[in-house]
């Protein structure tokens, strides 16, 4: 075979493949009327992509309604710049890219188009494998932006969550309880804490194995958040030790909010592996006052009231 036509052959499998591989990406291709767009739209059909097409007046309603993978501009450079404003200030498609179609070729247009954040900007008239491979870069970079965003929020959710129960660990408890508090000391807000820690929790362990142990755990914190409040929320401190931090809440509404978890779970049958066992908590509740300068100090009044009802038989609610 000649090397140049290897090169030609490899180039046309590769444009094909990358054809096929666009999935039914949605384009959105905004147009000036004076513009005819039959041409590139029967393109981009060809190319596998599913297209909307709309003229610049009626794509102002429409724009928010179509969850578009790219978003072409065929239009006059003034015009195009215009829309591009207009788009980047629209709700629901920031950071889809946007490649604007001109016969403009002037350099200053050019980069005030891109200045303002057009992915690309293609002088006319158009060559439509060009502007396809331009277009599979587009979607390549969406897509590698949308999978960056993703692991970025499962980083997140991997250091702010026990990885066992799914609540908060301690660190994320601290920061958000830190800043429930500050708020309360500064608004005279209500602030309560309820603290709560397994009865005898080795001894489940010891007697039906880990593999309980954890599915008790996991069983308690599913009982506390059906008996929560939507601004309620939960962390693990350690081994079977949780807080529930309740903002707004006054210390009889903490009380009551703490005996309903013991008792639920006072009658809660746990099972695993063709086994089953019932676990007890102790808690200690409190409320915030001009006592506690800092969120330790809170904290560690619900933590000593929690002990206190360990030490007068478990399975018991504490307050003070």
């Amino acid at each position: 075979m000649v090397i140049g036509q290897g090169i030609s052959a490899w180039i046309s499998d590769e444009g094909r493949a990358s054809e096929r591989d666009s999935h039914m990406a949605r384009i959105l291709l905004i147009h000036d009327p004076g513009e005819s767009t039959d041409s590139l739209e029967a393109q981009l059909h060809s190319s596998g992509y599913e297209v909307s097409r709309f003229g610049s007046e009626a794509a102002s309603g429409q724009i928010e309604k179509i969850e578009a993978n790219i978003i072409i501009l065929d239009m006059p450079a003034v015009d195009g710049i215009a829309t591009l404003r207009r788009l980047k200030l629209t709700r629901g498609i920031q950071g889809v890219p946007v490649i604007l179609l001109s016969a403009d070729s002037s350099e200053d247009v050019i980069v005030h188009a891109l200045d303002l954040g057009a992915y690309d900007y293609v002088c006319k008239p158009v060559i439509y494998p060009v502007l396809a491979a331009r277009i599979r870069a587009a979607l390549r970079l969406r897509e590698h932006q949308q999978l960056l965003a993703e692991a970025n929020r499962n980083l997140a959710t991997l250091a702010s969550q026990d990885p066992l129960t799914g609540v908060y660990n301690r660190r994320h408890f601290w920061e958000r309880a830190d800043i429930e508090f500050t708020q309360a000391r500064r608004h005279k807000r209500s602030l309560a804490v309820i603290m709560l820690d397994v009865d005898e929790f080795k001894a489940v362990n010891d007697r039906y194995g880990h593999s309980m142990g954890d599915n008790a755990l996991i069983e308690l914190t599913m009982i506390c958040t059906n008996n929560i409040r939507i601004a309620d929320f939960i962390g693990r401190l350690g081994g079977e030790e949780f807080a529930i931090c309740c903002p707004d809440a006054d210390l009889p509404g903490a009380i009551r909010m703490a005996e309903r978890i013991r008792s639920a779970l006072d009658h809660h049958e746990i099972y695993h592996q063709g086994n089953s066992c019932s676990v007890t908590v102790s808690l200690g509740v409190t409320a915030v006052d001009h006592r506690d300068k800092n969120l330790e100090a809170f904290l560690d009044r619900a933590d000593q009231l929690l002990y206190q009802a360990k030490e007068q038989g478990r399975n018991r609610v504490i307050a003070s």
